[in-house]
């Protein structure tokens, strides 16, 4: 597979797919072997609506010089619905 042009890397549900150690072991083989040889640096974008803090330090180890956004959870509002 050619990932050349590959730019920016997207993963939903990052808190689930971090909590299994076999992922986070395929994720670094392929980071090794591909992503980090890109001749262009990458853009990782991780989401998840809950980011326990063991996902959240894992994250940070693997995604050098990565920035947070998290917001405030709000009160969910039912009336409209």
């Amino acid at each position: 597979m050619d990932l050349s042009a590959l730019k920016v890397l997207v993963i939903d549900e990052v808190d689930y797919f971090f909590k299994e150690e076999q992922n986070i072991q395929v994720l670094n083989f392929i980071n090794d072997k591909y992503l980090s040889k890109l001749p262009q640096k990458l853009q990782w974008i991780l989401f998840s609506a809950t980011y326990p803090p063991e996902t959240h330090d894992t994250i940070f180890e693997f995604v050098k010089d990565a920035a947070s956004i998290e917001l405030k959870k709000e009160k969910l509002q039912l009336d409209h619905i």
